[in-house]
């Protein structure tokens, strides 16, 4: 009878606090009980955690069996006292267990005004709410057994820490950091505020690694002190990839609520961006004014391919969240204007069209900067929703075509490589930002279950060809650490182009890739290649107050640039860290990253 009464983990609680309550009555003492709420925990509760909070239940029911079964006439029994006091000692622990919220969370003896001499036991706890953590991702998943890989992942945690500490000290609540000189960096595509661009960025790095307590200061800062509020024009894309994601992913991850609300406050500044004759956006807004302009170095006043492109998994989670549809249809209308405006040449997509006329701009085409992440985001677009939104996957395949038929190249020496078209041919030109394309690739070759084992044998070895090219314009500098640019001539393959390209400044997409070909396919130089880079970037870019970019990654020593760029945190370091960890940790089947690596949960339905 019991066992079946105890069920369901919420009746137990309800059912402790009658059988309580027949025991007070006996012994004419009184405890002032709160409804207590169990946090909500989704399917992707730990398995120990489960086994805690079941265990914990299960002596809460012998407790009550045994409390059942006595009987204290005297209200002033020391062993009732003591039963009722051993009840209160079980539900701190399973408060503490369960975190459930209390505002006030104390014992006290009162003197019974209808007792002669009588005493209540009063458990104060006025306002009593659940906690908004509900579906709370599990950071302890993930571990790696081997202590080699252990230690490896440890050190990605500790250049982590360095970041964050270094920027807290010397910078905090600026955008980023100097970490030579210790000085705050706010100028430039955030506007003039200091909008804690860092912060936002780290968010969800700090919880996947499991720096709660740097997590929390962070949201702590934000609840109070974040605030977008530039005078000056701020980016529409880099705004939308580092702010409005960080936020959602730091809530799909923690389930606080007031992430979704910053993310959401910070798109609505930015609404005025779409307000054009054909709903494409402008590049630039100011969030206090509403003024729009676009890039003075764009092509005859146009808007690039690459940001407007890479709005649509931000916008979808906002209405995704919110059920509001008007972010969804924005980025909607933007993905129809690129779909049905005619392209001149095999299926390519120039990096420029014009937000009033939707015609074509100069024909340059990339899959690095100015294109790249409008490639990516169709493909995630698709697995984000679950696979059901087949218009994006169509125009990803579409796209990839004209990219396999007319940029993806072989050079002399071997090296496949993705150049970029212009003046009606293929330059042999590789740029850093394109690397990441060896992971979209391989991507690519696992989401659509529609393509043939042999498609995706091909894909896989195009990938893999792409991530070794990207490999090679590391290991072929003193530095290990790749030029922004590359290019491919006989006996110069996977080198600068020009002397102005040797910079890094702490990219991420090289070891993207990484992280992708090594879930893809667990081999083992994925892994290797990766702490190679940890430690060139130990060697190189370590700084006091953090890691700065250099200026000639074909000089070593070299001087470096004092700059700690916030996607380190987002992205460099997020990716290394879990190439250093178990599948499970932030698993493809569960999460989609956004261009700034920020994760988001991908949809349930189908």
């Amino acid at each position: 009878m019991i066992g079946w009464f105890f069920r369901g983990k919420r009746l137990k609680l309800l059912a402790a606090f009658a059988l309580l309550g027949i025991l007070l009555y006996q012994t004419s003492a009184m405890i002032e009980m709160p409804e207590l709420k169990r946090r909500s925990h989704k399917s992707n509760t730990s398995e120990k955690t489960e086994q805690e909070t079941n265990n914990l239940e299960r002596n809460l029911e012998e407790l009550m069996k045994k409390a059942r079964g006595s009987s204290c006439d005297n209200q002033r029994d020391p062993q009732c006292r003591e039963k009722i006091l051993e009840y209160l000692k079980m539900l701190e622990e399973m408060h503490a267990h369960l975190e459930l919220e209390l505002d006030d969370e104390s014992i006290t003896v009162e003197k019974d005004a209808n007792k002669d001499g009588g005493e209540k036991l009063v458990l104060a706890a006025p306002d009593v709410k659940p906690k908004q953590r509900k579906g709370a991702y599990d950071y302890t998943r993930g571990s790696p057994s081997d202590p080699e890989v252990l230690a490896r992942r440890n050190k990605v945690k500790e250049m982590m820490n360095h970041a964050w500490q270094g920027y807290k000290k010397k910078a905090w609540s600026e955008n980023e950091v100097r970490p030579i000189s210790g000085k705050g960096h706010s100028a430039g595509i955030f506007g003039n505020g200091k909008t804690g661009a860092t912060i936002v960025d780290a968010l969800d790095t700090l919880y996947i690694m499991g720096m709660m307590n740097e997590f929390n200061e962070a949201k702590e800062w934000v609840e109070k002190n974040f605030f977008f509020n530039s005078k000056t024009d701020v980016s529409l894309f880099e705004t939308v990839i580092r702010f409005v994601a960080g936020f959602l992913a730091a809530g799909t991850l923690s389930g606080e609520q007031v992430f979704y609300d910053k993310a959401k406050y910070v798109a609505d500044l930015l609404e005025g961006a779409f307000n054009t004759p054909s709903g494409i956006p402008m590049a630039m807004v100011n969030p206090t004014s509403g003024r729009t302009k676009n890039w003075n170095w764009a092509s005859k006043g146009c808007s690039i391919l690459a940001e407007i492109g890479t709005l649509h998994l931000e916008f979808s989670e906002l209405t995704e969240h919110f059920g509001d549809p008007s972010y969804l249809q924005k980025v909607t209308t933007v993905r129809d204007v690129l779909q049905n405006t005619p392209r001149d040449h095999d299926k390519l997509y120039p990096v420029y069209i014009h937000p009033s006329t939707k015609q074509w701009g100069q024909k340059l085409v990339s899959v690095g900067a100015l294109g790249d992440s409008f490639y990516e985001y169709l493909l995630k677009t698709y697995a984000y929703t679950n696979k059901s939104d087949k218009t994006a996957l169509e125009m990803y395949w579409d796209a990839y075509e004209g990219i396999e038929a007319n940029l993806i190249k072989r050079s002399s020496s071997g090296l496949t490589y993705i150049g970029e078209y212009k003046s009606s041919r293929t330059q042999p030109v590789m740029a850093h930002l394109t690397c990441f394309a060896g992971g979209m690739i391989a991507m690519s070759a696992h989401v659509d279950p529609a393509i043939s084992e042999e498609r995706r044998a091909h894909l896989m070895e195009t990938a893999a060809a792409v991530t070794s090219t990207c490999h090679e314009s590391y290991a072929r500098t003193p530095t290990h650490l790749g030029p922004e640019s590359f290019r491919f001539d006989s006996g110069e393959d996977a080198r600068q182009t020009r002397a102005q390209d040797s910079y890094y400044i702490l990219r991420p997409e090289v070891v993207e890739s990484y992280f992708y070909m090594w879930r893809y396919t667990k081999d083992q130089k994925y892994r290797e290649w990766a702490w190679d880079a940890v430690q060139a970037l130990e060697e190189h870019c370590r700084s006091e107050f953090g890691f700065s970019g250099i200026k000639n990654v074909n000089q070593a020593p070299t001087s470096k640039d004092d700059l700690q760029q916030s996607f380190f945190l987002a992205e460099t370091l997020k990716y290394l860290y879990l190439i250093f960890s178990d599948d499970d940790l932030i698993s493809l089947d569960e999460f989609v990253f956004n261009t700034e690596a920020h994760p988001l949960r991908i949809q349930k339905r189908p």
